[in-house]
């Protein structure tokens, strides 16, 4: 089942009601003024989601656990109030191929465990508040075509293992102000990288 309330003026919480629909595979909700808390939104969907877009909205709080979304391939919550730091539910999010966070206030360290996402092919971490180094285990995600974590307060250099993502076409690492040292040789060898 396919719900789409996305590109119009709708305001107010998620009821409950069509959430829980047993057959619910593709929630979009983008571009309204809803609210709440993300979690109690998580709680009342059906579990076997798999395409969940909540962007451009009022949500606010933090993504305590990502447990009951096991079916999960795509998430945007781009554009939106959350905060804290992200849960390490890798075991769940196996089959994630799409993760937008981009334009939030979340913090601290990007996690580790993203590296083991292995169809991951999309993700975008801009303009948080990220922080610390960039995990040398993205060099794992060999099916990431685009890799945006711009706009943080990320330290260190970027790891010589992203020389690894042979099908990579778009990589931001700007506006974070402290990363340094080289850029790895082999990213510039990268041919699917765009120019």
């Amino acid at each position: 089942t396919y719900l789409s309330l996305a590109d119009n003026y709708f305001t107010g919480s998620i009821t409950s009601q069509f959430l829980k629909m047993s057959s619910l595979q593709l929630l979009a909700l983008g571009s309204n003024q809803f609210h709440g808390h993300v979690m109690d939104l998580f709680s009342g969907i059906a579990s076997n989601i798999a395409v969940l877009s909540i962007s451009r909205n009022d949500f606010t709080g933090s993504i305590e656990s990502f447990s009951k979304l096991k079916h999960l391939e795509y998430f945007n919550a781009a554009g939106n109030h959350l905060s804290g730091v992200l849960p390490n539910d890798a075991d769940v999010l196996s089959h994630l191929q799409g993760l937008y966070l981009n334009y939030n206030k979340l913090e601290g360290k990007i996690p580790p465990f993203i590296g083991n996402l292995t169809y991951l092919s999309e993700l975008d971490l801009g303009l948080n508040y990220f922080s610390g180094s960039l995990p040398s285990t993205f060099g794992r995600l060999e099916n990431l075509e685009i890799l945006h974590v711009q706009g943080n307060f990320l330290t260190g250099s970027i790891p010589k293992e992203y020389s690894n993502l042979s099908n990579a076409v778009a990589m931001n690492f700007g506006m974070n102000r402290e990363l340094s040292g080289s850029v790895p040789v082999g990213m510039c060898r990268l041919a699917t990288l765009e120019t």
